[in-house]
């Protein structure tokens, strides 16, 4: 063995420093990797319950969606059933009003009636009275 190949105490001393920085640093990057490890589990922990929240909302926008349609739906129906109902009531109006105008008709053809019926027995009376007169006369 020459003297060269054979280290001297000093330099065994820098590089055993050398070795325990080295190994101070490996430490030092385990436990960053075992921080970033957990800090990463974490994350993904956050995101699948953040999903999750997404996922519900979604559901909740979609019935949201789903009901705003129906309403849409319900008060264009409103809408057609007020306008038919407008329509039906204007039509009752003109049915009364015709009707009314047909009872007006009724009752003055009921008092014509009465009124020719009572002519008539004026009438038959004056008929009968002359009948009567004539009868008298022609017995005298």
């Amino acid at each position: 063995v020459s003297v060269d190949e054979v280290a001297k105490p000093e330099e065994i001393k820098k590089l055993s420093e050398r070795v325990k920085d080295l190994e101070w640093l490996v430490n030092v990057l385990r436990a960053r990797s075992r921080k970033d490890a957990e800090r990463k589990r974490v994350l993904r922990e956050k995101n699948e319950r953040l999903q999750d929240k997404i996922n519900i909302y979604e559901g909740y926008r979609k019935r949201y969606l789903l009901q705003e349609k129906a309403l849409a739906e319900l008060r264009e129906e409103a809408e057609e059933l007020r306008e038919k109902d407008q329509c039906q009531k204007e039509l009752l109006k003109e049915f009364e009003e015709a009707l009314a105008f047909r009872l007006e008709e009724v009752d003055n053809l009921t008092l014509s009636t009465k009124m020719m019926s009572k002519h008539i027995q004026q009438l038959e009376a004056g008929l009968v009275a002359s009948t009567f007169v004539e009868m008298e006369e022609a017995e005298e």
